[in-house]
């Protein structure tokens, strides 16, 4: 019963931005009389207002054991993350880094994707926050490698040059993920964004929503808590309730600080693990590793070294992947994502939350 602006009226109720055709959802622009309609009609299950999102390694791989487990074998191959797939939900993945495979395609390292930011095929970083991400999760530089080296990677660009998007663009991305989880046997999705506002409690909402479906179809979702240092909420879509909320510690680079919760962490009773994630050193594009201001190129290293749950929760993701490839070479099992989350639970070091007393 909306008319489109495709059509050849200049009133319309509707201008749509994106189909979510695995999710049953959509998003667009809506005016009052249209929206009236979406909620007169029986077959809209929810609306929401679509929110803006932002973008919230030597030391750390070794601190979560990493590498200890790439020098195992099983089957005669080594733990690493071969033949799993990461989705990077974030500002693109800057795929010409060698550590990152150099291309993008068929037979790279990045194997597809879809840059929703500014609706093209070219995932291209324009921020630095996806590689970095991308880059513990599953660069294979030989300085500086990330938590499954030789993990494949689809990076979804959600985020402009600024770090920001709607969630809209986020859901397009998860939604891209699950209906080609079997194309690329993806496993993984990190999402190292939130909205900022913490919240103590588990939460629905568009973006949420979506993010359970993506594990209830058999992908382990690893999400950035936020860096509000609040210590009684968590951000959207952390506060998700089948996803796994990823918080951040002290690196371990000083002793009296290791494993100490970063005065940054947003914490909370629902969260579920906390991960490395304080100067965390990584590759991204030497461009974006100036700090002053002022734009220009301060080193020639393509490494930077920073800190917030965004570094944290791309160390979980790919311990999933390790331990997916671990059970898949051991007896042939897929293990579900809350087997992921119980395995990692169950084998960590306990962590006190003093602000939380946790």
């Amino acid at each position: 019963t909306l008319s489109t602006k495709d059509n050849d009226s200049d009133e319309y109720d509707f201008e749509l931005d994106h189909q979510f055709p695995t999710l049953n959802g959509m998003s667009g622009t809506v005016t009052k009389e249209g929206l009236e309609k979406l909620e007169a009609n029986p077959l809209v299950e929810d609306i929401y207002l679509d929110k803006e999102f932002k973008a919230l390694l030597p030391d750390s791989v070794p601190m979560v054991n990493g590498t200890v487990v790439h020098s195992k074998q099983i089957l005669n191959l080594n733990l690493t993350g071969t033949d799993q797939t990461v989705c990077i939900i974030d500002s693109g993945v800057n795929y010409l880094l060698p550590g990152l495979g150099g291309c993008f395609g068929t037979g790279c390292k990045v194997l597809d994707g879809f840059n929703y930011a500014d609706n093209e095929v070219d995932v291209l970083d324009d921020n630095g926050h996806g590689t970095h991400v991308a880059s513990i999760v599953a660069s294979n530089d030989t300085t500086n490698p990330g938590v499954a080296p030789n993990a494949n990677i689809v990076a979804l660009k959600a985020l402009n040059h600024s770090g920001t998007g709607p969630g809209a663009n986020v859901i397009a991305a998860i939604d891209w993920c699950i209906s080609n989880r079997t194309v690329y046997n993806i496993t993984t999705i990190v999402m190292s964004l939130g909205d900022a506002t913490p919240v103590g409690s588990y939460c629905n909402g568009a973006l949420p929503n979506a993010a359970n479906d993506a594990v209830a179809n058999g992908i382990f979702v690893a999400v950035a808590a936020g860096n509000e240092a609040s210590s009684t909420g968590i951000s959207s879509p952390a506060c998700a309730i089948n996803v796994t909320s990823v918080s951040s510690v002290d690196d371990g680079s000083s002793s009296t600080t290791r494993d100490s919760v970063s005065s940054f962490s947003n914490t909370a009773s629902i969260l579920d693990i906390f991960a490395p994630g304080q100067w965390i050193t990584a590759n991204v594009p030497k461009e974006f590793y100036c700090t002053n201001g002022t734009g220009e190129i301060c080193s020639d290293t393509n490494t930077q070294t920073v800190g917030g749950t965004s570094q944290a929760a791309p160390h979980v993701a790919g311990a999933a992947m390790l331990l997916y490839q671990y059970k898949l070479l051991e007896n042939g099992t897929t293990l579900l994502p809350q087997q992921i989350e119980d395995a990692l639970k169950n084998s960590s070091t306990f962590v006190t939350d003093p602000d939380n007393s946790l």
